[in-house]
C-alpha cells in the first residue's frame, strides 16, 4: 500500500483488505482451526472473527467517513455520510470467510468477500 494513504482508490484498498484477510486465514488452511455454533447454528471460527475485526479497524483509519458491515460484526460502523440505502454514504460490506463450513472441513469451496456499496449500488 502506498505511503500516502490520499493516493489509494478504493480498488487498491479493497485488494488491500484481501492481502490482509488472506494474511490472518492462511494459517489457518489445512488445519483444525476452533469452532462454535453461531446463534443460528452455523459455524463460525476465530479467523472469521479476526478477519472482520482487522478489516473494520483498517477502513476505520483509512476511510473514517465510511460504514462497515460484517457477517460476523454486524453494522460495525454507520456512515457518517448517511446509510447508503437511503442514497447516501458508502459502506464496506464484508464476510471474513464466506463458507465457513467449507474453511473447517479443509475445502476449497471459501472465500473472503468484500465489496463496497454506495447509495444502493456496488463500487467495488
Amino acid at each position: 500500500m502506498p505511503a500516502t494513504i490520499a493516493s489509494v482508490n478504493d480498488l487498491e484498498l479493497a485488494l488491500f483488505l484481501a492481502d490482509t484477510a488472506d494474511a490472518i486465514t492462511r494459517p489457518h488452511v489445512g488445519g483444525a482451526p476452533p469452532v462454535r455454533r453461531k446463534f443460528d447454528g452455523s459455524p463460525v471460527t476465530l479467523a472469521d472473527e479476526a478477519v472482520e475485526a482487522a478489516l473494520v479497524e483498517i477502513v476505520a483509519r483509512e476511510r473514517p467517513a465510511d460504514g462497515f458491515l460484517g457477517e460476523e460484526v454486524g453494522e460495525a460502523r454507520p456512515s457518517r455520510t448517511g446509510s447508503p440505502r437511503k442514497g447516501g454514504g458508502r459502506r464496506w460490506i464484508v464476510d471474513g470467510i464466506d463458507g465457513t463450513a467449507a474453511f473447517i472441513r479443509n475445502r476449497p469451496e471459501w472465500a473472503t468477500l468484500i465489496g463496497l456499496e454506495e447509495a444502493g449500488r456496488f463500487l467495488v
